[in-house]
């Protein structure tokens, strides 16, 4: 039993603590049970129409229940109300008569459009990750200063560090980027 008091937990109460951790186990115990049931039988149920099995439940004498795809004695044939799906396949499945269609010249059109827009993206990609190349190239040779008290420009290894972690993260994205256009477009036949 938990008392909360603005001077402090158990002040002006009573705690049985024993009590407290039995009723917590009960709680437990009762939440383990169902969920263990509840979970099997949620397997058991997502797993029948895909495997197409017959399910068999069998009730022990200490009431212990078992579920199973092979008969045994005394067991029953469970109905899961569950049809078994027929074979996917293109031929069985006409496209409906009110879909939209697009005639060929359409489509045609539409992707020559999208394929023009995906070679922009690339040629743009491509640029940038040259660009973002030559200015890494630039900030290695050329490190980051600082001017100190007396005036005089000395290194900044640590601003000279994470500008070469930020131009190698944009480098890094523009590849992926290019990689990402270049699967997009069609191949060349």
């Amino acid at each position: 039993m938990y008392c909360l008091h603005p001077q402090g937990v158990g002040r002006g109460c009573i705690a049985d603590e024993s009590a407290t951790t039995t009723h917590r186990h009960l709680i437990l115990a009762a939440l383990f049970s169902f969920l263990t049931r509840t979970g099997i039988t949620l397997a058991l149920l997502l797993l029948a129409p895909s495997a197409h099995a017959e399910i068999y439940k069998s009730i022990a004498p200490d009431g212990q229940i078992t579920y199973s795809s092979v008969p045994t004695k005394g067991a029953k044939k469970m109905n899961l109300g569950i049809p078994p799906r027929p074979p996917v396949n293109a031929h069985n499945n006409p496209t409906p008569h009110n879909f939209p269609k697009v005639d060929w010249a359409t489509q045609k059109n539409r992707d020559q459009a999208r394929n023009k827009i995906l070679q922009n993206e690339l040629t743009s990609e491509t640029k940038l990750l040259d660009e973002s190349r030559q200015q890494l190239a630039d900030s290695i040779a050329n490190p980051e200063l600082y001017v100190n008290k007396d005036g005089k420009a000395m290194p900044d290894p640590v601003r000279h560090a994470d500008k070469i972690k930020s131009l190698q993260r944009r480098i890094t994205l523009h590849e992926h980027n290019i990689e990402a256009l270049q699967a997009e477009l069609p191949r060349p036949r």
